[in-house]
């Protein structure tokens, strides 16, 4: 399998707070076919003061891919496996704040926004999606806490909160036959989720053991992530995924 890669990059003298990178890579793959990827980055990270670091980066990313997946003659009424592939453009901003507000308090965030479209591609319908989204959202958004009381003895509470954010995905034209974006009776596909999470840490004086509680997806918010209908000619219906419920737990841990 020939591999080549290249990295290249810029460094800013004089100590200004940013630097330019790229990576470009290639890769052959002789029973599948060749996969292009090209990306340049830039990142600026400025620490407002030592509690403080905000970082602020640039994006561009292109994919090229050209497969031919075989996957022998249809058997028994099942239709072989196809692979359908797009090249792929994206644009996007990231942002990060990090910011320990006191002792005990520690805040934290980041934003993104990225405008993925698909540069070329021409799916099983023959419908011309270029130009057109991916199913990518323009934001995902994510921030937290975490606030430490000290406990008598030595040892320490952690509490510790997480939100995160995923926007309604950005439909194309052939979203609803994808089963990727659209309404149906009983729900919807591509809507914006939420998820929160909560934890509460506790840390033996000497670090060693720690027990923890833990609530993932505190609101019990689940969503459809998409129809395939890849089953449909052959078993009569299609199938969905559905994303994890809230779920509950404890944990220990012990370092030897």
């Amino acid at each position: 399998t020939p591999f080549t890669d290249l990295e290249y990059g810029l460094l800013v003298p004089f100590g200004l707070p940013f630097s330019m990178l790229g990576h470009s890579w290639q890769e052959t793959m002789s029973n599948q076919g060749e996969f292009t990827a090209r990306a340049v980055y830039a990142d600026m990270i400025w620490s407002a003061t030592d509690r403080l670091n905000v970082s602020v980066g640039l994006r561009y990313t292109e994919d090229e891919k050209s497969f031919q997946w075989i996957n022998g003659a249809r058997q028994a009424g099942v239709p072989q496996y196809l692979v359908q592939t797009s090249d792929d453009e994206a644009i996007g901003v990231d942002i990060e704040l990090d910011w320990q507000a006191s002792d005990a308090l520690r805040l934290r965030g980041n934003a993104q926004w990225l405008d993925s479209t698909h540069k070329r591609r021409v799916d099983s319908n023959g419908a011309d999606l270029a130009g057109e989204p991916t199913g990518e959202p323009y934001w995902n958004v994510a921030f937290g806490a975490d606030y430490v009381i000290d406990l008598d003895g030595g040892s320490d509470l952690t509490l510790q909160a997480n939100h995160a954010y995923r926007g309604e995905s950005r439909c194309n034209s052939q979203s609803v036959l994808q089963g990727t974006c659209g309404g149906y009776t009983a729900f919807a596909t591509g809507e914006a989720r939420n998820r929160t999470d909560l934890r509460a840490r506790w840390t033996a004086p000497n670090g060693d053991l720690t027990v923890s509680a833990f609530v993932n997806n505190v609101f019990d918010n689940q969503y459809v992530g998409g129809v395939n209908n890849i089953t449909a000619s052959t078993l009569g219906t299609a199938f969905a995924s559905i994303s994890a419920p809230r779920v509950w737990g404890l944990e220990i841990g012990y370092d030897f």
